[in-house]
């Protein structure tokens, strides 16, 4: 950091991001630079991202430092065991942040837990971009190991105390996560999506209903394949239900991660194999948008949200979304659209009913585009940026 630049314009942000490496340097297929790095450095000269960053090369990946970028790689830690053998290292990083620098945290999340506890002790100002609901992460859908119980409570209750104590917060979400983990009454409070959404990225016509009158449906997901969060057990289940009662459809999965053997698997013992198309990791921007532009229906079976980025990017090119009824998703999409939690059978229902409306699924389109265009970057930075100044105050108290 340069002894020139104020600490009130360099920014401590601390995530718990599942960075790669490329060539050594830091590195993702979501979070890179051109997306994620420049909505702070509109306020901020320099950013320090202080998060987890696997020992992995991945040349699909891009970097995810720049101009006025830099990455403090923290140990990857997954469970207890890796906490208590990286625990000193993680604290000393921590440590070493300066007392009146501005700090952000992302919660929820390890790294924000970890770094909140410092943050306390020593009563550094922070502030809060509430991200998802940290109660929903551990549902018995959603996550399926032992001490499920205990990480809820301990989860749940960081995050509350996060946001109540924070100097200024924000959250991606107008109402849903404000209401489970307010921030304290007085301080100020921001509310934006953490979408990059350029206005090029809106397609400009939506989709007629001949579109949808075609032989075969193809249904899309973009999620991670981390434990059961983004539920696609269930939408392959509901397709295979789907399947044996003769409709015919495609399933096309985008995404990678540790339970995506499991979930091929089930493809393969429901018998649809043929039609859930695993497409692994794509980056993010223009091949996902190639992907959904051929698609007819984008699907997001949750069982945790916050506001739902890919919900919105799906919109944006005149998809017709389904979604599972959470907080966050209640604020994108019309009741009709909207299945209730982990209900297999309520998926079949209404995908069912849909597929069979062309002209039903045509104004759904219509509806999803219009509504896109309240969250592109021209109108989302600027909220971010007061966010900014107002969180880089603090630090000259």
């Amino acid at each position: 950091m340069s002894k020139q630049t104020p600490n009130d314009r360099v920014l401590y942000l601390v995530m718990d991001g599942d960075f790669a490496r490329k060539r050594g340097v830091a590195s993702s297929n979501r979070n890179h630079f051109a997306i994620f790095g420049r909505r702070y450095t509109e306020v901020f000269e320099q950013v320090y991202i202080m998060c987890r960053v696997h020992d992995v090369e991945d040349e699909r990946t891009l970097p995810v430092g720049g101009q006025g970028v830099d990455v403090i790689a923290l140990p990857p830690v997954h469970g207890w065991r890796d906490l208590m053998r990286h625990g000193p290292d993680i604290v000393k990083a921590f440590c070493n942040i300066p007392r009146d620098a501005v700090v952000l945290l992302r919660v929820p999340g390890i790294y924000p837990i970890l770094a909140w506890l410092m943050l306390a002790m020593r009563r550094q100002p922070y502030g809060v971009e509430a991200m998802a609901d940290a109660d929903a992460q551990f549902t018995p859908g959603a996550y399926q190991k032992r001490f499920r119980g205990f990480y809820r409570m301990v989860w749940t209750r960081m995050m509350k105390l996060q946001c109540r104590h924070a100097a200024a917060s924000s959250y991606v979400t107008t109402n849903a996560l404000q209401s489970q983990f307010p921030p304290r009454a007085g301080r100020p409070s921001f509310s934006y999506t953490t979408l990059d959404l350029p206005e090029q990225s809106l397609v400009r016509r939506s989709r007629p209903p001949a579109s949808f009158q075609k032989p075969e449906i193809i249904l899309i997901n973009v999620a991670m394949m981390q434990k059961h969060l983004k539920g696609q057990d269930l939408i392959i289940r509901a397709v295979a239900r789907l399947a044996q009662s003769g409709v015919r459809l495609k399933l096309w999965l985008v995404g990678d991660g540790d339970t995506r053997g499991e979930f091929e698997r089930l493809a393969a013992e429901l018998g649809v194999s043929d039609n859930v198309k695993f497409l692994g990791r794509v980056q993010a921007g223009a091949e996902v948008f190639a992907l959904l532009d051929q698609a007819d229906i984008f699907v997001l079976p949750s069982r945790q949200e916050g506001l739902p980025r890919v919900v919105i990017e799906a919109m944006a090119r005149s998809l017709p979304c389904f979604a599972s009824a959470l907080p966050g998703n209640r604020e994108l999409l019309d009741r009709e659209f909207l299945v209730a939690l982990d209900d297999e059978a309520d998926w079949v229902l209404k995908l069912h009913d849909a597929i069979g409306k062309p002209e039903f699924l045509a104004r759904a389109s219509q509806a999803n585009l219009a509504a896109a265009r309240r969250f592109t970057v021209g109108r989302i930075q600027p909220i971010r940026n007061r966010f900014y100044e107002t969180l880089s105050s603090f630090s000259l108290r």
